[in-house]
């Protein structure tokens, strides 16, 4: 039996900064970021009816107009069209983990880590012998 979660799946994925720079990416209204967040949620229709005192039939609406708006058919594609909103904004964003002197030959970049794995070679000399590349992430 499927078990719905009540929680706030949501909040533990994007953070509330995270959620309004995707509805500023996406030029969602606040009424499109609440429905998305119920989506996200993995509430449903008529959940997320009651959680914004509306009707189930217009939620249904709201979200309909918003799969059209994005050019989607449901909700694992808002998924994607979030996820791949709040990505891109976020490898936009300077980085912080990098040395502020320029030289960032100590740090081993994830997708460095990636490639390595998958291509059998390891694309930097500190990373011979370490045993974690061998790993997949």
């Amino acid at each position: 039996m499927h078990h719905r979660n009540n929680g706030s799946l949501g909040a533990s994925i994007l953070t509330n900064n995270d959620w309004a720079d995707v509805a500023q990416t996406l030029a969602f209204t606040p009424r499109s970021l609440d429905l998305t967040r119920g989506i996200f949620d993995d509430r449903s229709a008529p959940e997320i009816a009651r959680r914004l005192g509306i009707a189930p039939a217009t939620a249904r609406t709201h979200l309909r107009r918003l799969y059209d708006q994005l050019g989607i058919h449901g909700r694992a594609g808002l998924v994607v069209v979030v996820m791949t909103a709040h990505l891109s904004r976020r490898n936009a964003a300077p980085s912080v983990s990098r040395p502020e002197h320029g030289c960032d030959r100590d740090v081993i970049h994830s997708d460095d880590k990636q490639r390595a794995y998958t291509s059998g070679t390891r694309s930097h000399p500190e990373q011979i012998g370490r045993k974690d590349v061998d790993k997949p992430p």
